[in-house]
């Protein structure tokens, strides 16, 4: 899945998020939006820090293959195995960028593991969003993905992210969820 992941359409997706990030980063555009979006959804950013947390996601991933498994069924069961590959590729991707970027999060903290760019919970969000978009289409996906942007929002609001933190992670997850997909129709 990692190589489909930087392939074709992805790539271009990958491009425009890193091109996006970039220019945002390099002006104050990102400032902008980050000073203009603090503390903008008050209590209901708790929803998307929970919704996107690693924890979370997680637990849906797992609770996705238990329930397939139990089930028997054949399409959830490929799904299940999709989004536990996904949310990996996803979360190794993350923190490796995390680790080598560094970048200082707007409410100051500076941590290298868990520093800005990208958004590890719209990583994520995003990676199953597209996970589940890919195989049952936008009837599913659609809400995952109005959540999933949510979840970035909420990070803006809470001042845990940039605008470009939030836009690439959802470019990378989007491409890792398309990647890991097209691998398994191979």
């Amino acid at each position: 899945g990692t190589k489909n992941s930087v392939a074709g359409w992805n790539l271009v997706l990958l491009g425009a998020g890193t091109e996006t990030a970039i220019a945002l980063s390099q002006t104050e555009a990102d400032k902008d939006v980050q000073d203009s979006l603090d503390g903008s959804l008050g209590g209901f950013a708790k929803i998307g820090n929970i919704g996107g947390n690693a924890l979370t996601i997680t637990g849906v991933t797992i609770t996705t293959y238990i329930v397939a498994k139990r089930i028997k069924d054949e399409k959830f069961l490929q799904t299940s195995e999709a989004l536990i590959e996904s949310e990996i590729i996803t979360a190794v991707l993350t923190v490796g960028l995390k680790a080598s970027v560094g970048r200082k999060r707007p409410n100051g903290d500076n941590n290298r593991f868990n520093s800005s760019f990208p958004s590890g919970h719209v990583s994520a969000s995003f990676a199953l969003a597209t996970t589940f978009n890919s195989i049952y289409g936008y009837k599913v996906g659609v809400p995952l993905y109005a959540f999933s942007s949510f979840v970035g929002l909420s990070r803006i609001s809470d001042n845990k992210h940039y605008l470009s933190d939030v836009l690439f992670a959802a470019a990378l997850g989007t491409a890792v969820g398309r990647g890991v997909w097209w691998e398994k129709q191979s």
